[in-house]
C-alpha cells in the first residue's frame, strides 16, 4: 500500500500525498478513480484471505479478525535446557535457534629462545535457524529444548567445539568448530593454522513445520606467523578476531610476550572467539565461544 497518487492530490506537512476537496475557482479536487479505491480494497482483502477467512460484505470486522489471528501473545527466551509447552491460546510458533560458538585457539609460549612465537586461530560461530510451526498440524507438548554449551579455550592449545542447540528431534543447530594453534615455532619461520569451521543446521522435514532459514555459522579465520625480514628474530603473530553470529558479536584478538594472558569473552550468543598470539615465554588462553539460545514467538 502507498499514499494516493491520483491527479489532484496534495502533499501535507509530513510529506504524505493526501486527498484534496474541490474549492470552486481556487483548486481542483482529487480525482476519485479506480487507482484510488482498488489498491486499498485489494490490500485489505489480501490480509483477510491470507488469514484463512472468506470475504463477506455483511461482516465489517474481518480485517480485525485477520490481524488478531496472527497477533503476538508472548515471547519465550530460552537460555538453559528445559522442556517447553506453548500456551493453550497459541496457534503457531515462530522459532529462532542459535548454535553456540567454538573455543578459540591458545598460543603456547616458547620454551626457549629458539622457538619464541605461536599463533592461534579464531573459532567458528554457531549455526542459526528460523522456522514456523503450525500447532494444528504439529502439536508441541513437553518438547525438550537443549541449549548448546559454548566451546572452551585452553592455555597454549586448541580450543573445544561448541555443543548443539536443539528443538526436540526436529531441528539441531550445531556449534562452531574450535580454533587451533601453530604450537611454538622457530625464529624466522612462517606458520599458519586451519580455520574454525562454522556450525551447520540439520533438520527433518516435517508436516506442520516450515523451515524459513537454515544458515551455517561464519568460519573463524586462520592465524598467521609472518617472518621478519632478517629471518632470525621471532615471527610476528597475526591472530584474527572472532566471527559474529546472528545473535552475537565475536571477541577480539590478543597477543602477549613474557607473561601469560587470556582472551576476553564474546558478546551475546553463538559468536566465535578470536585468535591469540605470543612472541615470548608467555602463553595465551583461547577465548570461550558464545552460548546457544532459542527464542520462541507464540502467535494467536
Amino acid at each position: 500500500m502507498d499514499y494516493i497518487s491520483a491527479p489532484g492530490n496534495v502533499v501535507d506537512a509530513q510529506g504524505r500525498r493526501q486527498f484534496a476537496n474541490l474549492i470552486p475557482g481556487q483548486r481542483d479536487g482529487t480525482d476519485l478513480d479506480e487507482t484510488v479505491f482498488n489498491p486499498t480494497i485489494n490490500e485489505v482483502m489480501h490480509c483477510i484471505e491470507q488469514s484463512g477467512l472468506t470475504g463477506s460484505s455483511n461482516d465489517e470486522t474481518q480485517l480485525w479478525q485477520a490481524i488478531a489471528k496472527g497477533r503476538l501473545l508472548r515471547v519465550v527466551d530460552v537460555t538453559s535446557s528445559r522442556t517447553y509447552t506453548p500456551g493453550s491460546d497459541a496457534k503457531s510458533l515462530l522459532v529462532q535457534m542459535q548454535g553456540p560458538g567454538g573455543g578459540g585457539g591458545g598460543a603456547l609460549g616458547g620454551s626457549n629462545s629458539s622457538n619464541p612465537a605461536a599463533c592461534g586461530s579464531a573459532s567458528g560461530a554457531g549455526s542459526w535457524a528460523q522456522l514456523l510451526i503450525n500447532l494444528a498440524l504439529l502439536p508441541v507438548a513437553n518438547m525438550q529444548l537443549t541449549i548448546g554449551a559454548p566451546g572452551l579455550g585452553y592455555r597454549g592449545a586448541d580450543g573445544s567445539d561448541g555443543g548443539t542447540t536443539s528443538f526436540g528431534s526436529l531441528v539441531q543447530c550445531n556449534g562452531g568448530r574450535a580454533g587451533t594453534t601453530t604450537g611454538s615455532i622457530a625464529a624466522g619461520k612462517a606458520a599458519w593454522t586451519g580455520q574454525g569451521i562454522g556450525g551447520t543446521v540439520t533438520y527433518t522435514p516435517t508436516t506442520g513445520m516450515q523451515m524459513i532459514h537454515a544458515l551455517q555459522g561464519a568460519n573463524g579465520s586462520s592465524g598467521f606467523l609472518i617472518p621478519n625480514s632478517d629471518g632470525t628474530t621471532a615471527s610476528v603473530p597475526v591472530p584474527p578476531i572472532g566471527p559474529d553470529s546472528k545473535m552475537g558479536v565475536g571477541s577480539g584478538n590478543a597477543t602477549t610476550s613474557a607473561s601469560d594472558g587470556a582472551l576476553g569473552p564474546t558478546s551475546g550468543f553463538g559468536a566465535g572467539a578470536g585468535g591469540t598470539g605470543t612472541v615470548g615465554a608467555g602463553s595465551m588462553t583461547g577465548g570461550v565461544g558464545g552460548m546457544g539460545r532459542i527464542l520462541i514467538w507464540e502467535l494467536g
